[in-house]
Parts: C-alpha cells; sequence; structure tokens
C-alpha cells in the first residue's frame, strides 16, 4: 500500500501522519470480514517508505540532507587524531548505533518506538554539540541554552494538548461502548478543543460526535459530524458505515448507496453495509433493488462469512413473498 501511495503522491506525499487514513484505498482488505473490521494497520514495516509516502521526494531530500550531515560530522570526528580512545571509542558506538537503527528502519518502525527516538535523537545531538564544542565554542554557547529552552517550550505546550485531548479522546470511547451518548459527545467536543481531531488509533473525534448526536435523534447534527470525519478519514469503516445508515434513515438512498459502493470497494468481504442497505430499500417498496445487493452475496458464498450469507438468504425469501 505505501508504494501505491507513492506513487500517486511523489512529490509532497501525502502529508505527515495520513498513512494510517488513506491506507485503506491502497491496501489488500480481503481479510477484513464483519468479524474482525476493528483490525487497523497503522504503518507500514519501513519506516524509509512510510516516510517517502508522507513527506514525498521533497521532503525525504531534506530527511537524508540531515542525516547525511550529521554522518559527515561524526566521520570527521572519528578521524580527528587529537582525540582520546575513549571519545573515538564512543563515536564508534554512535556510528554503529545508527546503522543498526537504519538497518531496523527497513524491517520494523522504530520511527514509532519511544527508545529508538531517544536513542536517535541523543546521538544526533552529541553529534552536533561535538561539533560545536570543537569548532565554534564560542560564538554558539550563549545562544544555544537559549534556544533549546524555547524549542522546549514549545514541545511542552504541544505535549500537554496532546495529553489531554488522548485523555478525553480515551474518555470517548469508553463511552461509546456503553452507550453513554451525552458523556460521549462531552468529552469528544472537549478532546477536540486541545487542538486535536484524531484519537491514537486514527478515529475522527468527529466519528464520536455523529454517534452521539444519531444516539440522541438530532440526525442533522450527526450527518454533519459524519461527513466532518469522513472527511478527515475518508476510509473509516466505522464512519462510512453509519453515514450510510444515517443517509437511509433519512430516505436519501441514492447517496446512501454511493457510500455502501465505496465500503463493497474498499472493504470487499464486508457485507454488511450491503444487507442494511438492502432493508432500507425493502423499506420503501424497492425489491429489485434489494434483489440486486443480495444476490451478489448469496452468488459468492464462499467470500463471505456463514452468518453474512444466511442474513441475506433470510432477506431474499422476504423480498421473494
Amino acid at each position: 500500500s505505501a508504494a501505491g501511495i507513492i506513487r500517486e503522491n511523489p512529490s509532497l506525499g501525502i502529508g505527515l501522519g495520513n498513512w494510517r487514513l488513506v491506507n485503506p484505498k491502497y491496501a489488500d482488505n480481503t481479510a477484513l470480514t464483519d468479524r474482525n473490521f476493528t483490525k487497523i494497520t497503522q504503518r507500514p514495516h519501513n519506516d524509509f517508505l512510510w516516510l517517502l509516502s508522507e513527506v514525498g521526494i521533497i521532503g525525504m531530500v531534506f530527511v537524508v540532507g540531515f542525516l547525511i550531515y550529521h554522518l559527515r560530522l561524526l566521520l570527521k570526528a572519528l578521524k580527528r587524531g587529537k582525540d582520546s580512545d575513549d571519545e573515538r571509542y564512543l563515536f564508534m558506538f554512535c556510528l554503529i548505533s545508527l546503522i543498526a537503527i537504519g538497518i531496523e528502519s527497513m524491517f520494523d518502525f522504530p520511527r514509532q518506538r519511544t527508545i529508538p527516538n531517544l536513542y536517535l535523537w541523543s546521538i544526533m545531538g552529541f553529534i552536533a554539540t561535538t561539533s560545536i564544542q570543537s569548532t565554534c565554542k564560542d560564538k554558539y554557547q550563549n545562544a544555544l541554552p537559549k534556544v533549546l529552552a524555547a524549542i522546549l517550550s514549545v514541545v511542552s505546550v504541544f505535549a500537554y494538548f496532546d495529553m489531554k485531548s488522548n485523555i478525553y479522546s480515551q474518555d470517548a470511547k469508553y463511552y461509546n461502548n456503553n452507550n453513554m451518548p451525552k458523556e460521549l459527545y462531552a468529552s469528544s467536543a472537549i478532546a477536540l478543543s486541545f487542538y486535536r481531531n484524531l484519537d491514537n488509533a486514527g478515529t475522527p473525534i468527529y466519528y464520536y460526535m455523529g454517534i452521539a448526536k444519531h444516539q440522541l435523534g438530532d440526525k442533522n447534527a450527526a450527518k454533519l459530524f459524519f461527513q466532518k470525519a469522513l472527511q478527515l478519514a475518508p476510509f473509516h469503516i466505522g464512519a462510512l458505515t453509519n453515514y450510510m445508515i444515517l443517509l437511509g434513515e433519512l430516505g436519501e438512498l441514492t447517496s446512501g448507496h454511493k457510500i455502501m459502493s465505496i465500503i463493497q470497494h474498499v472493504y470487499p468481504r464486508m457485507a454488511k453495509s450491503r444487507l442494511d442497505m438492502a432493508k432500507f430499500y425493502l423499506r420503501e417498496g424497492r425489491k429489485e433493488d434489494a434483489k440486486k445487493i443480495l444476490l451478489e452475496i448469496t452468488e459468492n458464498r464462499n467470500f463471505f462469512v456463514p452468518s453474512d450469507v444466511v442474513a441475506a438468504d433470510k432477506l431474499l425469501l422476504h423480498v421473494e413473498q
């Protein structure tokens, strides 16, 4: 899927953090059924492809340039003859560590993990400060603490917002699982106020707000929130399914059918949306439209899970009565 993303977005990529949101469009989702649809692929097992798909070739030029710059500083430090043996061993350790992280990045995702990130950025910082101390210490020694203090201040503010939003989004998930719509909406609104519109799993906060409004009976507000959720994560199965159901309840069957077609294309083995759409057609007396959907399931019995096929058979009996 990363290769497909890169082919369609070679220059600028799809933006940092967006891989998991658009991945379903490019992935082979035939392993996903109505029984295991909650499985979410968060990232590829290759950090270089991950970065290339998100920042594009232009962004990767800066990333590679950053790495090469620090490697050059490290190699220069290794070549200096005036360093003690202890310092040379330390520089050698840094070089071996960078090589190890690079190899791991080709087969895994250390970029996502805390410990490899601490190693990487500590090594990069050590290389940079060693170079500064040996070449232009006097020039930077007064400015560096101020710059670091400013960076840490900004990072601390964003980390606080991220932490608070994550706490309330976790509460929203709990309220959603326990059918508590008022609490769900309140927690979601607070999570959104901390400038984060996705939870850690990549679920849009607007999705939870749409669920809450739907359960509270405000279908127009729910429709708006589901639309906003799909603008952020256009292939989120929960947002797609609930938006389709809402459109069916509002009698907007043409729009609902379009959403069902998207689900059918991206998640071909998930039959629940088709069964729900068939029920809406039956409710409106459009038996031929319902029959067409149901036959697609019953004529491909081995492709769908047995429970979905049984449900389709029962609905077909109702159509033919």
